[in-house]
């Protein structure tokens, strides 16, 4: 800094920072000191140039004896236009300065916040009714059919060879009877297992279930040579 003389002394005046960015609105504090050079210390004042509408700067104190330090305060009023601003800062008195300092503050557009309102129409709400349902149990009952099948197959093969060695060893007359009566036998026994065990026969077809009950008495009554009912 340059110092300058007269007839007490000279001065420097420091502060950190000398450009400052601000907004309209806005003020910023910085400390600074105003320090004898040389000389004697004698009464100093703290003068800001030039004037500018919208833009203060003050320093607290702005005079005393050198050395002394205090609060430099900068403020940007609404309406000041963006732009850059010069200032000169300097000590006059008995212990001035020989030149300015300069201080330089660039007052920029406030940033621009943008709100977005959105509306949203909701549609009307429908009222869902959801009615009871109510479910009906189905009990599912499981048959179980015994098939006697392969014991009758069994019983025929049986009998077949019952009869066939019958017939072998018997002969005429006796062995034609014989031989009828063993057919009838396995008519009555085929017969007696449809009706007992054929449930779909039962169920589905009962005119034939319930001929084949007829049929299955009259061959039993011919086998036993019982006479028919009503026969005379």
């Amino acid at each position: 800094m340059p110092f300058a003389y007269s007839k007490s002394g000279t001065s420097k005046f420091i502060i950190n920072q000398t450009t400052f960015n601000l907004t309209p609105g806005q003020k910023i504090s910085e400390e600074f000191q105003l320090i004898l050079s040389s000389g004697s210390t004698w009464g100093t004042s703290i003068v800001v140039s030039p004037s500018i509408t919208g833009i203060s700067i003050i320093f607290n104190p702005s005079s005393g004896d050198p050395t002394f330090s205090g609060t430099l305060t900068i403020s940007v009023s609404n309406n000041t236009k963006p732009g850059e601003y010069i200032f000169n800062v300097s000590a006059t008195g008995d212990v001035p300065t020989t030149s300015p300092t300069t201080i330089i503050v660039y007052v920029s557009s406030p940033a621009v916040t943008t709100t977005t309102t959105s509306t949203t129409t909701s549609p009307p709400q429908t009222t869902s009714y959801t009615s009871p349902t109510t479910q009906t149990g189905v009990t599912s009952t499981s048959q179980k059919h015994n098939n006697y099948f392969s014991y009758v197959i069994i019983i025929m093969i049986l009998l077949a060879i019952i009869i066939g060695s019958s017939l072998y060893y018997t002969k005429g007359l006796k062995a034609n009877k014989f031989a009828m009566t063993g057919l009838s036998v396995i008519s009555v026994i085929l017969s007696l297992y449809l009706i007992v065990a054929d449930s779909t026969l039962r169920n589905f077809a009962a005119i034939h279930y319930y001929l084949l009950i007829i049929y299955t008495i009259v061959l039993i009554k011919q086998t036993t040579n019982l006479p028919l009912l009503g026969a005379r």
